[in-house]
């Protein structure tokens, strides 16, 4: 997500902007302590099978999986980029949130 807003900062000039990303991406991701399962898994059948849930945060998608209720995050892309070869090429890699 960092990558995310450290580009529209310094790339795109709108601090303000980034700053609200990464507000609205944090208090979505802690939203899923409640319902970690709120989000179908993928209808890719790869990413389907690894357990990967995503849903939007304004222009980007954030990647997830649940193991023992607990979220991980997998990666945080922007909706247009070819998220499921990006998925594919580099499996599962993950952050605890």
């Amino acid at each position: 997500m960092q990558e995310a807003a450290d580009y529209i900062e310094f790339e795109k000039y709108n601090p303000d902007a980034a700053d609200n990303l990464l507000n609205t991406a944090a208090e979505m991701i802690g939203s899923l302590s409640e319902y970690p399962e709120r989000y179908h898994l993928s209808e890719d059948a790869i990413l389907r099978s690894w357990g990967i849930r995503h849903f939007p945060v304004k222009n980007y998608l954030v990647f997830y999986l649940v193991v023992d209720n607990t979220v991980y995050v997998v990666r945080f892309l922007h909706h247009r980029r070819d998220w499921i070869s990006i998925l594919h090429q580099e499996g599962i890699d993950y952050e605890e949130e």
